[in-house]
């Protein structure tokens, strides 16, 4: 905040009116500040005209769709990303980037290019990715990018290269090579690397390579460990048993490739000699059936993903995969396979992933049959078959399962005992089925999700079909044929849903629900959310059917025969953030309506016979309300609706006027126009109160009120230091043990102050505190995002140190969303800011400012001596005050 700004908001309280506007102009920052190194250049639009566009902030310049036969020579010598796409240069000279030592990227693809001399990239120190898609390149001379040192990405696809560009490369950060799409006719990778290689991906996609022979790739030999290989769509019909020798490779594909089972197991037997291959993929290769055989190679070798899935495999006979000991993830999508049997999954002792979708699967062996299910499965997938039954049983041995897709299938009959055995199942989808009664889930308790969508269900047992559910959190029955007597018992005041506490989410949508639902019938689901009731007629709600639901967050509404909303039906819903009342006959809202939402963000009004919005209904909502839909309806044109009209055209919410028109209450003028033509000024006559309003004390208040928005951060700093030293704090007891009490988060150029002073001193007052002080002390051996979320969520605080190059710092940013998104999950206050600079709210990040927007404690380092030691006293309060939330932050 800008320190003038705070100064008027108090002074301007005791001046006169004159002052107060003389001051206002005077508070106001000049934004004509411009970067120097492209001040001077003049940006046009991006999609129009011969002219680059230039954005001074990120040193992009976009020269792209311009008609270009050349490399423009005015681009400003300090750019850093250029694209010259889709234009007509043929040519790539010595001297056509020779002024650009800045490029960092550069895009070339689908020009005309044909030749690029040898010189070219020379110059370009910085270059990291170049892209040469979509040009009529044959040939590239083998120095080209000899002297770019930080190269990272290569793109080749689609130009006319008939073999492997002979390039010397001094790129050890290279990661991605793509070749794919070209004439290439033989696998010989001819790049020679002159460090070490740390290449993630080669692409060799969509080209005509033959067969992989013993030295085509041993030029790899020397890169620590390629992710994957690419060689889909080739006519590859064989690979030599040493082409793999001595590589650190983790994944070869060769999807759509004519193998047959004698290419499949060739490329086992190479596999082989590349002991780091953990996944292949062999998709599309004409393997007409599976035999133990084809697996033998494998037997030593860790491999722990394969596809076979589109290929013409009909049956899976018993231990065919009895070498595959290792494996965790088999798919066989998209194959032949009409009978499923346990037996045929033997000895596949690490299988946790299985996958059988599309296989034309008509039945299932029950291991009373063949025995019990041997794998150690945590998903298996057996979505869009033809299953008519799930037999009694079917599942014994699967104790592990967690996910179970059943969805897309004509399955009719579940027996009660059908998934018996399932202990640890959270996830069943068995949407788009036939069911029929009687359903039954009880004997998996376990189970959090449950998808029953589209499913043909006509009849359920308010008593028994979800009976002993109490982890279930999403359960969705939309688009089915149910009546109330299916989810009530009206005579022993039954709801189906009594037993499911947790659940969060509940779809009915689409229903034959056709009238008013009883008031008990969501009764003591303290823990809903999501509620969705669209599409079902209901006729009238009950003014006690969402009585209890506090946690409520979103309504679906939309497509019922609501005539009108009683004034206290959502007097509960004080979490609500999202109502959808569209497509309903409702004429009119009460004004107590929203009195108790107002948290409500998005309200959907669309299609419905509302034509006069008063401000006392929507009033409530004004602070808190993002988009609001009154599309395809029609509105008074009128007095009435003039606070409505001015508030659309100056509120910053999203107001959705698609097919909206003045309705015949409208002036003759207006009636049927456009409800955007609806002038209030022209209509609306002024009256004698405005003018008497026009006063000294008015303009003091508006004037105030505007400080008080630019200020309000700064004001939401000093009310929290007034709670502090008036109320005091209070520790949270939780029963958790946190591994950090303070997780400290800046950007490099802040280090110095948090070293010497921050942590010094937080380590003086709070001798035993557990501190986590910048990436350099994360968790080793995970991703650094997976470390920075294990970070913030095992620490009871963190602390995001706020300053100007840290809210420019990309990584910076990435790291609160991380926090942000934990605050949400834990509700917990465990964020706090440090400001180092005086930043103004215009410059502030999103997230930053949305955070602030909720009343969130922020602390002010001040330089002034005097001033730090209740710097530090607060800074220590700080850390130890956290408070339960109870609302979502929606970013």
């Amino acid at each position: 905040m800008a320190s003038h700004s705070r100064t008027l908001l108090f002074g301007i309280i005791h001046m006169t009116f004159i002052i107060v506007g003389t001051t206002s102009l005077a508070a106001k920052e000049d934004p004509g500040r411009t970067d120097n190194g492209l001040s001077d250049h003049n940006p046009t639009n991006p999609g129009q005209g011969t002219s680059c566009y230039v954005d001074v902030s990120t040193r992009m310049v976009n020269c792209s769709h311009r008609g270009r036969t050349e490399v423009p020579g005015d681009i400003p010598s300090n750019a850093q990303i250029l694209s010259l796409s889709y234009n007509l240069l043929q040519k790539i000279r010595n001297e056509s980037f020779a002024h650009l030592k800045n490029l960092v990227d550069i895009s070339l693809k689908y020009n005309v290019i044909c030749a690029i001399e040898v010189g070219a990239f020379f110059e370009l120190y910085l270059l990291q990715s170049v892209n040469l898609v979509g040009n009529r390149l044959s040939v590239l001379p083998s120095q080209l990018f000899s002297q770019n040192f930080y190269m990272t990405d290569i793109f080749l696809r689609d130009n006319n290269l008939t073999d492997v560009p002979d390039l010397y490369l001094k790129a050890p950060n290279l990661s991605f090579i793509d070749l794919g799409e070209n004439s290439i006719k033989s696998a010989n990778f001819r790049m020679h690397f002159a460090t070490e290689c740390n290449i993630m991906l080669i692409d060799l996609s969509n080209n005509h390579i033959k067969r992989i022979r013993e030295s085509d790739l041993t030029n790899l030999n020397v890169c620590s460990n390629i992710n994957l290989i690419d060689f889909s769509s080739n006519d590859i019909s064989s690979i030599q048993p040493l082409s793999l020798h001595g590589m650190n490779v983790s994944g070869i594909r060769f999807r759509e490739n004519p193998l047959f089972k004698k290419g499949v197991v060739e490329i086992f037997e190479a596999t082989v000699k590349a002991p780091y291959v953990t996944y292949i993929t062999l998709v599309r290769t004409r393997l007409p059936c599976l035999s133990a055989d084809i697996f033998i190679p494998l037997e030593t070798h860790a491999l722990k993903t394969l596809s076979l899935s589109e290929n013409n495999i009909s049956s899976i006979p018993d231990n065919v995969f009895h070498y595959l000991t290792r494996l965790e993830r088999l798919h066989l999508t998209d194959n032949k396979i009409t009978v499923i049997s346990p037996s045929g999954f033997n000895n596949l002792s690490s299988l946790e992933e299985l996958f059988l979708d599309n296989c034309r699967v008509v039945s299932l062996k029950t291991p009373a049959e063949t025995g019990v299910w041997e794998p150690p499965l945590r998903a298996l997938s057996l979505g869009n078959n033809y299953l008519h039954e799930i037999p009694s049983k079917a599942f014994v041995g699967l104790k592990v399962l967690i996910y179970l897709t059943l969805h897309f299938n004509s399955i009719r009959v579940i027996h009660p005992d059908s998934f018996y055995g399932l202990a640890s199942l959270e996830v069943l989808q068995m949407e788009d089925n036939l069911l029929i009664s009687p359903l039954r889930f009880g004997t998996i308790s376990t189970l959090i999700t449950l998808d029953l969508s589209n499913s043909g269900i006509n009849s359920l047992d308010p008593h028994n079909t979800f009976t002993g559910l109490s982890s279930l959190s999403e359960l969705m029955l939309d688009n089915n044929y149910l009546h109330i007597s299916d989810i009530w018992d009206n005579e022993g005041n039954i709801s189906i849903f009594r037993d499911l506490r947790k659940l969060k989410k509940l779809d009915l949508s689409v229903n034959q629900l056709q009238s008013e639902l009883p008031s008990g019938c969501f009764k003591g689901l303290h823990s809903l959310e999501q509620l969705n009731l669209q599409g079902m007629s209901l006729p009238r709600l009950n003014p006690d059917l969402f009585k209890g639901l506090a946690n409520l967050q979103l309504i679906s509404l939309d497509d019922n025969a609501l005539k009108d909303l009683h004034p206290e039906i959502f007097h509960d819903q004080g979490n609500l953030f999202s109502l959808y009342l569209s497509r309903n006959p409702i004429s009119s809202l009460d004004d107590q309506l929203f009195v108790r939402t107002k948290k409500l963000s998005v309200l959907s009004l669309s299609s419905t016979n509302i034509d006069v919005i008063t401000e006392k209904t929507l009033g409530p909502l004004i602070p808190s309300l993002s988009t609001l839909d009154l599309s395809r309806k029609a509105l008074s044109c009128n007095c009435k609706n003039n606070w409505l009209r001015n508030w659309i055209q100056n509120s910053s919410a999203e107001v959705l006027l698609d097919g909206t028109i003045c309705s015949s209450a409208s002036p003759q003028k207006l009636e049927g126009k456009p409800f955007e033509e609806f002038e209030p000024a022209l209509y609306c006559g002024p009256k004698i109160l405005l003018y008497s309003c026009i006063s000294v004390v008015s303009v003091m208040i508006i004037a105030i009120m505007v400080l008080l928005y630019y200020n309000r951060w700064w004001m939401n700093y000093k009310c929290f230091l007034l709670k502090l030293c008036i109320i005091g704090y209070s520790e949270i007891v939780e029963d958790r043990d946190y591994e950090y009490d303070i997780n400290i988060v800046f950007e490099d150029a802040d280090e110095e102050w948090v070293n010497e002073s921050l942590v010094p001193n937080i380590q003086e007052r709070e001798p035993e505190v557990r501190l986590l002080v910048g990436d350099d002390m994360l968790p080793l051996g995970m991703y650094r995002l997976d470390a920075v979320a294990h970070v913030i969520d095992n620490s009871y605080k963190s602390v995001f140190i706020v300053s100007q190059s840290a809210i420019k710092d990309s990584w910076f940013l990435t790291k609160l969303r991380i926090a942000l998104q934990h605050v949400n999950h834990a509700k917990r206050d465990a964020v706090l800011f440090v400001f180092m600079d005086d930043i103004a709210d215009e410059d502030l990040p999103y997230l930053i400012r949305l955070l602030l927007s909720f009343n969130r404690p922020y602390l002010q380092w001040d330089a002034d001596p005097r001033n730090q030691e209740c710097f530090w006293e607060l800074f220590t309060k700080s850390v130890r005050v956290t408070t339960k939330l109870n609302y979502t932050i929606p970013f």
